[in-house]
C-alpha cells in the first residue's frame, strides 16, 4: 500500500505518466519518454530493486503522508552504488547512499 501511495504521490507531483500494467523495471514515464522507477520508504534501512529504468525517484513518506525526496536522478548512479544480493534477486541500497549521490 505504502509503494502504491508513493508512485501516486510522484505522478501527480512530478507531472509522469503512469506506466502501463505489467511494465517491467519501471513505474512511469517522464514527458519526454524516461522510464523512471519509483522506490517510496517510511521506516526501512534500505531499498531494494531489480530490473533498470532511466531514473530512480525515491520518496520517503512520514506518519503524515506528507512526503520529501530522497532523490530523483540517474538510475545507473544508484545501481553502481549498490551490492547484489542472490538471495533476493535484487540490488539493496541504504537509503542514506541516494541522499548523498
Amino acid at each position: 500500500m505504502l509503494g502504491d501511495y508513493g508512485e501516486y504521490v510522484c505522478i501527480e507531483n512530478y507531472n509522469l505518466t503512469k506506466a502501463p500494467a505489467g511494465s517491467d523495471g519501471f513505474d512511469a514515464t517522464t514527458e519526454d519518454g524516461r522510464t523512471v522507477q519509483i522506490k517510496t520508504n517510511h521506516a526501512a534501512s534500505s531499498i531494494g530493486f531489480r530490473e533498470d529504468a532511466d531514473l530512480m525517484l525515491v520518496i520517503y513518506v512520514a506518519d503524515d503522508g506528507e512526503f520529501e525526496e530522497l532523490y530523483f536522478g540517474d538510475f545507473k548512479k544508484v545501481r553502481d552504488n549498490s551490492s547484489y544480493s542472490a538471495r533476493d534477486n535484487k540490488q539493496p541500497i541504504t537509503i542514506s547512499k541516494p541522499r548523498k549521490l
